[in-house]
């Protein structure tokens, strides 16, 4: 569920100011900030203004892969691969 609202929020913030305030990470170490959202991967903390928001790690990893990526959607191909990588298992993490 945190991620659903963080995922809100980013959404949210992108879609009110323009693509250039979003500053995606170049990897996975570098925070993204994306209005009022905080990311900083190396410390998985997320924060929305101001206040830290908890998830679980494959929560965190998909909020990352959808931030790192403001202004565009990626593709559900592409969220597994990020995400989950080429070893999935079920497919039905996206889809259930």
């Amino acid at each position: 569920m945190a991620v659903l609202l963080a995922a809100i929020a980013v959404t949210a913030v992108v879609d009110e100011s323009s693509s250039s305030s979003a500053e995606p990470a170049s990897d996975l170490g570098v925070p993204i900030h994306v209005g009022d959202v905080h990311i900083d991967p190396g410390r998985h903390e997320v924060l929305v203004r101001g206040q830290a928001v908890g998830m679980p790690l494959k929560e965190f990893d998909l909020l990352v892969a959808l931030a790192s990526n403001a202004g565009r959607v990626p593709t559900r191909d592409q969220l597994i691969d990020k995400v989950w990588g080429h070893d999935v298992g079920s497919l039905r993490c996206l889809t259930a």
